[in-house]
């Protein structure tokens, strides 16, 4: 290779590392990489092995080594034979599944490396087939740079989506749904959303229903975890730094919607909206501030004992409380064990855990930091909407919403109308054992078996339908289907041009098969942050040949039309307090008929 060749290699590699995932990524994990750059393989098949997986099935795909982008040939559900792990440097592409999308389930999604991507999946996990305590529907720990963007997750047996102790990190628009509060879990009842913290870590335009509890909990550096930038932060303490913004929860049951932050940290939360359900008990909770005890925090880090987070609380909305906007500091609970003076709340850190770049007062003797952050700490590059707006948006756009299924459907109408469907009043009964019932209205306590006779009082699988590529779809094999390569001048004989960066001529940030894989969600992603308060100035590539977008996505969803009608038949254009008759049309025709309960 001449001189000139390597100078513009290298330079190009410097400029895409500096490149965002995608148009649209923000936040602290703005910048992963994944599978840039590396081979592109097809899952064929929705098959599953554990064991020997078969050749084009997701596992198979997942297990092929060196950087990677996973397109999909195929939709419907793979139905998962065990916890499948996702590996290092690792792109999944769930937006270029057929119509009907990608959902896993029975088994629990890993984030099992570094560096990792994850778009517009779905893992609904369920007691079905599998039930142990560390059941989410997906999760991962002591990771960095990851990123989640527009995925949904639902019934697990422990938290639906934790994630924390990771570096780098952002999970954003995505669904979390009805935690099981009684399928199997070995310390009882549960329906938990998730544990959530991290060494810079963003949670933005997220979604999050029908759980007790944990919606979600804020980890703090409780565990003492070391794997943060140590050239940057003095301590575990001063690296906890977590960014909780525009997302929206509803019905959270007989908890808190969230609490948490032991062992220190620095935790915003910025502009998030809080609408209570039938089954929500505090209903005017912003979050619980937790203080760390040997009852919550590691044995091995004593020292962390006696501290809670910092918090910067700004801009949320409480839809029941009597004035809702800017419901911040008013909303906010205590452990015991801080220090006060006056009303202002203080830490006691007699051992500088976080750090000698805080101002400390003494207490009785001992030094303190003010709970209570008057700026927000670093949130990264991230779009903010009003609390009002995000509640729009997110109920627009989050979840795998180029085709939405039937349970973000119900979500979405459910958290709209203040309604529920389910009432957490069937117990789930296995081995002629049967567990209590959550007794809580929107709480489910197990899903449905596919292969049984289904209960209506608790949900089930939704009908997806199994679309295949035709033949001639993508002739090389580089992710790009042939069309597309011939109307943006690229060669559909030549596997080796996503790999080029041809097509970005702008900026050069992204490969020709990011350019092709972002343009199939380019209007999601602009529609969801529009209008906001304070913008990211995003890039977009321009190609020929986009034919998906915002006007395809909830017309060709699973669910065309939601009616409502009282008892006596009588249309109603919103649901009455009360009993209500709702009738979903869906695009294949099928009309299901149940109902709902509002106040």
């Amino acid at each position: 290779m001449s001189v000139l060749l390597l100078l513009l290699a290298s330079g190009h590699s410097l400029v895409s590392a500096q490149a965002p995932a995608f148009p649209g990524a923000e936040g602290h994990g703005r910048y992963t990489t994944g599978g840039r750059g590396g081979k592109v393989i097809h899952v064929t098949n929705l098959t599953d092995d554990a064991n020997n997986p078969a050749e084009g099935s997701l596992r198979w795909a997942l297990n092929q080594s060196g950087t990677k982008t996973i397109v999909f040939d195929v939709s419907g559900y793979i139905d998962l034979a065990a916890d499948l792990k996702i590996s290092k440097n690792t792109t999944i592409a769930g937006q270029t599944a057929p119509e009907g999308g990608i959902t896993l389930r029975y088994y629990t999604l890993r984030m099992s490396g570094d560096n990792i991507i994850v778009r517009f999946i779905r893992s609904r996990r369920s007691q079905v087939r599998d039930t142990n305590d560390g059941a989410d529907a997906i999760w991962e720990r002591n990771r960095k740079n990851l990123l989640l963007d527009h995925c949904s997750f639902s019934w697990s047996i422990d938290e639906i989506a934790s994630f924390y102790d990771n570096r780098d990190f952002t999970m954003q628009w995505c669904a979390l749904g009805e935690g099981l509060a009684n399928p199997g879990h070995t310390k009882g009842a549960h329906s938990y959303g998730g544990i959530w913290g991290g060494k810079n870590a963003s949670f933005h335009h997220n979604f999050i229903a029908h759980v007790q509890n944990r919606a979600p909990r804020f980890n703090g550096a409780r565990y003492g975890w070391t794997g943060y930038d140590t050239d940057k932060y003095s301590s575990a303490v001063d690296a906890e730094r977590v960014d909780f913004r525009n997302c929206l929860m509803y019905n959270w049951g007989t908890g808190t919607a969230c609490y948490g932050g032991p062992g220190g940290g620095y935790i915003n939360m910025v502009n998030n909206y809080y609408k209570a359900g039938l089954g929500t008990k505090n209903k005017t909770t912003v979050t619980q501030v937790s203080v760390a005890t040997s009852g919550n925090a590691d044995s091995k880090h004593p020292e962390l004992y006696g501290l809670s987070s910092r918090y910067y609380v700004s801009g949320n909305y409480m839809a029941a409380a009597s004035s809702p906007e800017n419901y911040d500091w008013s909303g906010v609970k205590y452990d015991s064990g801080l220090k006060l003076i006056g009303e202002d709340r203080y830490i006691p850190d007699a051992g500088h855990q976080f750090g000698e770049n805080v101002t400390y007062v003494s207490i009785s003797g001992v030094d303190c930091v003010k709970l209570k952050l008057d700026e927000q700490v670093d949130p990264g590059e991230v779009t903010t909407h009003s609390a009002v707006d995000a509640y729009e948006k997110v109920m627009a756009y989050s979840g795998s919403s180029l085709y939405r299924d039937a349970v973000d459907a119900r979500y979405m109408e459910e958290t709209r109308t203040g309604t529920v469907t389910y009432y957490g009043d069937v117990a789930y009964v296995k081995d002629d054992k049967k567990y209590p019932t959550s007794n809580t209205k929107g709480i489910l306590d197990f899903i449905n078996d596919p292969d049984g006779e289904a209960n209506p009082k608790t949900a089930s699988f939704p009908e997806l339908p199994e679309n295949v590529r035709p033949a001639g779809f993508d002739t090389d094999g580089d992710g790009m289907p042939d069309d597309w390569e011939i109307a943006n001048g690229l060669d559909p004989d030549d596997a080796s041009d996503g790999a080029k960066y041809t097509l970005d001529t702008e900026k050069g940030w992204y490969t020709n098969l990011e350019v092709y894989l972002n343009s199939l969600v380019e209007k999601i992603m602009k529609a969801g942050n529009e209008g906001a308060v304070d913008a990211v100035d995003e890039y977009y590539p321009t190609c020929k040949g986009v034919d998906s977008g915002i006007e395809d996505v909830f017309v060709g969803s699973e669910i065309e039309s939601i009616e409502y009608y009282d008892l006596r038949g009588v249309h109603l254009l919103e649901p009455a307090d009360g009993l209500n008759i709702r009738r979903i049309r869906y695009s294949n025709g099928k009309v299901v008929t149940d109902k709902v309960i509002k106040r």
